[in-house]
């Protein structure tokens, strides 16, 4: 039984130190926010000025070709399925090769297979829609190897199903603006956000001592027999 009390009493004094905590915490909101608007600039001076831009273009395929009917629920059901096996060729080292041979004919640029793979990036978009995208430093370089493995994975498709190849949605166009700068700024404010928070917690972990009748009570387990006013002599 005594076990069982000295159990609740703990539970109570924890739960009561995490409130006191949280209200610190609380009060400090105004030191949050500015943790997350310097951390949010200091990342995008560093993304900015620091660190090279990077860019992405992306082209778009339609899973059925131009002849194929989507009027029947079949149809559908065959371009959903058809999609993965698309994503897989879409990314196979015959599509790559033959992305090198576009690239070279077309550029006059030679890479390898290592150096696509480290592009690349082939997803879905919708249900029967393949993205192909394209991330480099250089805006004009990500357009081109977009379009250039899309179209090496439409005649690749095509050899290897013996059907229609995909329909071009959309081309890749260089890109305009960085990618950096967006993903990066976020994940700053909230470092920046924590680094905060955890500062104001090591303060309030310094902090804590006896200041209360209440706090007399409930660390040493003693009763107050007099009580001085904070400033009289």
């Amino acid at each position: 039984m005594e076990t069982n009390t000295g159990t609740q009493v703990l539970e109570q004094e924890i739960e009561l130190d995490l409130q006191e905590l949280i209200v610190a915490i609380l009060k400090k909101w105004w030191l949050l926010l500015i943790g997350a608007i310097i951390g949010g600039l200091i990342v995008m001076g560093i993304t900015t000025f620091l660190l090279t831009p990077r860019y992405q273009s992306s082209a778009v395929l339609y899973v059925l070709g131009q002849t194929t009917s989507v009027t029947t629920f079949a149809d559908i059901q065959i371009g959903g399925a058809l999609a993965e096996d698309f994503l897989f060729i879409a990314q196979s080292r015959p599509t790559l090769d033959r992305t090198i041979e576009i690239i070279q004919q077309e550029e006059g640029y030679i890479y390898t297979r290592a150096q696509i793979r480290e592009m690349l990036n082939v997803s879905f978009a919708g249900t029967r829609m393949i993205e192909i995208t394209a991330t480099s430093f250089n805006a004009q370089e990500a357009s081109f190897i977009a379009n250039a493995v899309a179209d090496a994975a439409m005649r690749r498709i095509e050899e290897v199903t013996l059907s229609d190849p995909p329909t071009m949605v959309e081309r890749a166009e260089p890109a305009l603006e960085a990618v950096h700068n967006r993903i990066n700024i976020p994940i700053g404010a909230a470092t920046g956000l924590l680094f905060m928070a955890v500062m104001v917690v090591i303060q309030f972990l310094l902090t804590a001592n006896i200041k209360t009748e209440e706090d007399v009570k409930k660390y040493l387990g003693m009763n107050t027999l007099v009580v001085i006013p904070e400033g009289d002599q």
